[in-house]
């Protein structure tokens, strides 16, 4: 250090005295500081003791009282996400309702003894689990309407009667209900193709056959009895080619008359050409 060069011993221990005494005032000022710095500290500590006790506190408190909405919540989406797991799709949804909804054919066969219903003339439900009448498919809708061939028919209370009892009652049913009835007839084919025929089977004895197909606009009186014919175009069709193969088969006094009535009846239409008519009154000559 400097002072340690100073000859005059007085002035050296003066300026060493004086360079001790700073030294520890430096000191000291620093300690001052240090417990200035302590007891503000301390005094903030206390000063927020009771805020942080009473922070603690709430906190715990509102914990406690969330954990079980927390908890409920997390159930609550856990069965969320089960129920969005199961919700059934609209295929689902479609095969329930039809499994599950009655018409107006199955309660009518459920509820009613089957000696009453019509084997013959009504609706079935076929092998492969399709309604069908005569040789044609039908659809029933779920307002227990009937779809033929793209053409919808009201399924009155009435209409049921008809096509599904062997003897509907006379006041179960209108009018309309009666055309509606024969046109389901004609489209269908029932009278030519009969459902579940076997050997002993007497369609013609019927009362239906007797009774109801009578009424019928599109009759044919002839010698021995009443024949029926399809109104429309294709029905006449269908059943003429079904004649041609019973005949052609051996069973020629049945169906000859029909093969006349309804050729003529083609004829007459315009349906079938002279050349054409004429073909197939020889081939009944054979």
């Amino acid at each position: 250090m400097s002072f340690l060069n100073i000859t005059n011993p007085k002035e050296r221990d003066e300026i060493v005295a004086k360079y001790l005494a700073t030294v520890q005032r430096l000191k000291q000022r620093n300690m001052n500081e240090r417990a200035r710095d302590f007891l503000t500290h301390e005094a903030i500590e206390q000063s927020l003791e009771p805020v942080t006790r009473t922070t603690e506190a709430s906190t715990n408190a509102i914990t406690k009282e969330l954990l079980p909405i927390k908890e409920g919540i997390e159930k609550m989406n856990a069965n969320l996400m089960q129920n969005i797991q199961h919700v059934p799709t609209v295929k689902q949804v479609h095969e329930e309702v039809k499994h599950t909804q009655i018409n107006a054919f199955q309660k009518i066969s459920k509820q009613s003894s089957a000696k009453d219903i019509d084997p013959y003339f009504g609706i079935i439900e076929n092998e492969k689990g399709d309604y069908q009448m005569g040789n044609t498919l039908v659809q029933i809708t779920t307002d227990d309407n009937i779809i033929v061939n793209g053409e919808e028919v009201n399924g009155t209370t009435g209409l049921w009667s008809l096509i599904m009892f062997k003897k509907p009652r006379e006041d179960t049913y209108s009018e309309k209900d009666l055309e509606q009835y024969q046109r389901l007839v004609d489209v269908t084919n029932v009278m030519s193709f009969p459902n579940n025929l076997r050997k002993n089977s007497h369609v013609k004895g019927t009362y239906k056959w007797k009774k109801i197909f009578q009424k019928f606009g599109n009759a044919h009186h002839e010698g021995n009895g009443i024949k029926f014919l399809p109104s429309d175009i294709k029905g006449l069709h269908t059943k003429l080619a079904y004649l041609l193969g019973e005949f052609q088969a051996g069973n020629t006094s049945a169906t000859r008359n029909e093969i006349v009535s309804i050729s003529d009846e083609l004829f007459r239409r315009k349906n079938i050409s002279q050349s054409e008519y004429r073909r197939i009154n020889d081939f009944l000559q054979q």
